[in-house]
């Protein structure tokens, strides 16, 4: 039977994704959107979202129902107070001391630290968008999207909900007055993640995320790994076909082979 259950309203406070990862992936139960609610891809908090409520579906007996009601609720509230606290403590600490902690995490062997390789994807983006003629503006601010590209992989809201991987990092550094242009190339540089999905919505993320699969593909070319016909643990197949998606959909001109040419005087 259908089971409809609540929440404060004080975890209102949180963003729509945390809200919303830990009810659908977590518990499965199924969110509730105000009816035509406006998505901002960086809001801080649910308010104009989400409602205090969820739907679950339960085997349980009937005769049990309000017990039923009443552990879902006090379940989804540990994992919410979990939560806000995660966000809380992240909060604590700004985004470019997470990214000296980057120093701290193994990429993978042979090409050193996760700090290491926001270094080579900064270098990168830099390269690209300067072959892209971008203007010094914009080859400045996807140095800084790139800079602060991987910064949410050290906080404790990925540490317990990967799939929030570059959202949070996103909001967190909107919440330290970063500019939108920066945080939303922040929050799409993983676009796209497969052909089917959409690339991200302004140049920065567009070039960092060509940054990221040039950055990928060569490391790990240059380790001496590739991908078979069975195993691609890398993606890297996934990599380069966003390449060529990004360059496509945006009408960008760019000699694959100069840019790899020149990739390797790094």
């Amino acid at each position: 039977f259908l089971v409809t259950g609540s929440f404060d309203e004080s975890f209102l406070d949180l963003p729509p994704e945390v809200l919303s990862t830990v009810m659908k992936v977590h518990q499965r139960y199924i969110p509730l959107y105000k009816v035509n609610f406006e998505f901002d891809p960086l809001s801080l908090d649910s308010k104009n979202i989400l409602l205090p409520g969820f739907l679950c579906i339960s085997n349980g007996l009937l005769s049990a129902k309000e017990n039923i009601i009443l552990g879902n609720e006090k379940v989804l509230k540990a994992r919410f107070t979990d939560a806000s606290f995660f966000v809380k403590s992240d909060l604590l600490i700004n985004s470019s001391t997470r990214i000296n902690k980057l120093k701290n995490v193994t990429f993978t062997e042979g090409l050193g630290s996760l700090y290491d390789r926001v270094t080579r994807i900064k270098w990168l983006a830099k390269l690209l968008t300067k072959k892209l003629n971008f203007d010094q503006d914009d080859i400045d601010k996807s140095v800084r999207v790139a800079h602060f590209s991987k910064h949410d992989l050290v906080s404790n809201m990925v540490n317990e909900f990967p799939e929030l991987q570059g959202i949070i990092g996103s909001k967190y550094l909107l919440h330290e007055g970063e500019s939108r242009d920066i945080c939303l190339g922040v929050l799409e540089h993983y676009k796209p993640k497969g052909t089917l999905d959409s690339l991200p919505s302004n140049n920065l993320g567009n070039a960092v995320s060509l940054a990221e699969r040039f950055e990928l593909l060569l490391s790990i070319f240059v380790k001496g790994e590739r991908p078979t016909g069975s195993s691609d643990p890398y993606a890297l197949r996934r990599a380069a076909n966003g390449i060529l998606l990004i360059l496509w959909k945006n009408n960008w001109q760019l000699n694959i082979n100069e840019m790899i040419k020149d990739s390797l005087t790094y």
